[in-house]
């Protein structure tokens, strides 16, 4: 039952929300309706006139009043005739004020033309607007009739002409009005041109990072367009432009084609050929139907104005299924001005063709609300893409943590078992080692022990042996990278003294030898029994009174070399020891080399200037 509920409960809270929105729209498309113009503070309100149009006969007219034209296009000129007799106007300084007038306006007072209060370079005559004058005392006939004569005059275009009641009141009064007024129906404009040069600058910006976007690919064409537009209706730029700007106007059809592809990207569905077509071609046709008179240039605005309504209608509906079937407050946000876009057009066409009361032209006022609401998704895009940028990285970073642990535990088993390897192969060295040299004399001494004929300073001699061998060993388990000569040095330490007892003189010299690098244990130990074999064959075969060992740089690394005199002639064979000795210096990547002169034996290590390890 739980779950039933809350099934339920899902798509009722939507249509909560679609019927919010719908009221929305209602709500501000009534607006217009329920607001009313408030009147000013005033001496005299003047709400009769005798209304004259060339070629027809004059009428009395109740203000407000609508001028429908003649003619559907072009210039046109009307007159508003009021006269009124003034009593006890107070001696401070006058205004005429008219809250709502349409089309360009000139007002004379008994002949005289009034100078009109200064006005926004943002007013626009044919949207509407509130118009002020000063009233000059002398201009007054206070004890009699005051003929007010004012003119509505069309210079282009089909907007139909409207006159509201016209005021006499205190100057100061209506300054105050006319601020409000001006920011109403004049500084907007250039709050919406900023806007629009903002908006474009912002989506072109965006457009060249994420053009790939459909979104932004259909704002940025919206508020292209719709700029180009503002352009050529404000006061500004229209007044360079003349009469020229309304061949622009059957433009408009393509704003209200890209406000459906819009509707189309945000809510997800892919946008047809024919209508990224239709913005360009709708306009241009009729643009081409109206200068070449096929149908004219007010029909073929008309048409561009009407396609716009029908788009419009189209992309709010798109939106508002969207959000009533998926969601989404964007497409919700913006589906209020599109409909009101629609609506406020309608109402705007209706007014000019002179079909209804309307004052102001209203679908202008939605530029702004599109802009804001386009800034708004805007934003609230950029806020999710941030959100999602987070969410990924919050990720990333997780999945980054349990890799460096799980990189961490195995970088951890990895160290372990080099260890555990490194462990091993010292320990098997080791074993090899004292097998090889300790064991040895440990087995000679043995068997010398056991035989009654042996001098015991043969079983002291092969017991020194043994204790060198075993002391090399050690000594080569504390050696560092670069720590030969520290190496030779202790052997050289254990070796004079047993020279010097048997009364043979050592000579040693390693000032010239150069720094050997990659000394390990194992080649370390090498070559010190390399130089103890050498010395041994030295004393045995000699046998030598004098050993020289000295260090000597090489192009490629070092040499040591041992020397010792000979008494009998020797020749070179494979009994003294090289073979072994030289098996031993390939294993660290060195040579040896034995030569024999007359009265001396050379053996020359050749070492090069990094030792190789018995891995590599």
């Amino acid at each position: 039952m739980t779950a039933i509920h809350m099934t339920a409960s899902v798509p009722s809270g939507r249509h909560m929300a679609l019927l919010a929105l719908v009221a929305v729209i209602a709500f501000i498309a009534a607006l217009p309706q329920i607001v009313q113009i408030p009147e000013p503070r005033h001496y005299y309100r003047l709400g009769t006139a005798e209304f004259h149009e060339v070629g027809k006969p004059d009428r009395t007219v109740s203000l407000p009043a609508r001028w429908v034209h003649e003619t559907a296009f072009g210039p046109e000129t009307a007159t508003y005739r009021i006269s009124f007799v003034p009593k006890d106007l107070p001696d401070t300084e006058l205004a005429l004020f008219i809250p709502a007038v349409r089309q360009t306006i000139e007002v004379r007072l008994n002949g005289h033309l009034l100078p009109r209060m200064p006005r926004s370079s943002w007013s626009s005559p044919r949207s509407g607007y509130a118009y002020a004058a000063t009233l000059p005392q002398q201009f007054i006939d206070a004890g009699g009739n005051n003929d007010l004569e004012i003119r509505l005059i069309r210079t282009d275009g089909w907007l139909s002409g409207y006159l509201s009641p016209v005021y006499v009141s205190a100057a100061k009064d209506v300054k105050g009005y006319r601020r409000i007024a001006d920011m109403l129906t004049e500084q907007w404009r250039a709050m919406t041109f900023a806007l629009h040069v903002v908006a474009v600058m912002g989506f072109v910006t965006i457009l060249l990072f994420r053009y790939h976007d459909p979104v932004f690919q259909w704002l940025t064409l919206v508020t292209g367009w719709s700029l180009v537009l503002v352009l050529s209706q404000s006061p500004v730029v229209g007044q360079f432009l003349d009469g020229s700007r309304l061949y622009l106007l059957p433009g408009v059809a393509g704003v209200g084609l890209m406000a459906i592809g819009v509707a189309m990207a945000l809510t997800g569905q892919e946008r047809p050929h024919w209508l990224r077509l239709s913005i360009w071609l709708v306009p241009l046709v009729l643009f081409l139907f109206g200068v070449s008179g096929v149908v004219g240039l007010p029909a073929a605005i008309v048409a561009g104005i009407v396609t716009m309504i029908v788009s419009y209608a189209v992309a709010a509906s798109i939106l508002i299924r969207g959000f009533s079937q998926n969601g989404g407050w964007q497409g919700a946000m913006l589906s209020v001005p599109f409909a009101l876009s629609a609506w406020f057009a309608a109402h705007d066409l209706l007014m000019g063709l002179g079909l209804n009361d309307g004052v102001f032209l209203l679908t202008p006022y939605m530029r702004t609300m599109i802009l804001v609401v386009i800034m708004i998704v805007l934003m609230g895009r950029l806020a999710q893409s941030l959100n999602l940028v987070d969410q990924a990285n919050d990720v990333l970073l997780r999945r980054l943590a349990e890799q460096e642990e799980e990189l961490n535990e195995l970088h951890e088993r990895d160290r372990c078992l080099r260890e555990q390897s490194v462990l091993e192969r010292e320990r098997q060295r080791l074993m090899s080692d004292l097998h090889d040299g300790l064991s040895g004399h440990l087995v000679s001494i043995i068997a010398l022990a056991e035989r009654s004929d042996v001098n015991g300073a043969f079983i002291s001699s092969s017991a020194r042996e043994a204790l060198d061998d075993l002391r090399l060993v050690i000594q080569s388990l504390d050696i560092g990278d670069s720590d030969l000569l520290v190496a030779l040095a202790g052997w050289r330490e254990r070796l004079e003294p047993r020279l010097r007892r048997i009364g043979v003189k050592l000579e040693w010299s390693m000032e010239a030898m150069p720094q050997i690098t990659g000394v390990t244990p194992a080649n370390a130990l090498a070559v010190l029994r390399i130089m103890q074999e050498a010395v041994t064959n030295a004393l045995k075969h000699g046998p030598a009174t004098r050993i020289l060992i000295r260090g000597e740089p090489r192009s490629r690394g070092a040499a040591i070399i041992v020397e010792n005199d000979l008494h009998d002639p020797v020749k070179p064979g494979k009994g003294h020891g090289v073979v072994n000795m030289q098996r031993r210096a390939e294993g660290f990547g060195a040579s040896v080399r034995l030569d024999f002169a007359k009265s001396c034996a050379r053996l020359e290590l050749m070492l090069p200037g990094r030792l190789v390890s018995e891995n590599s």
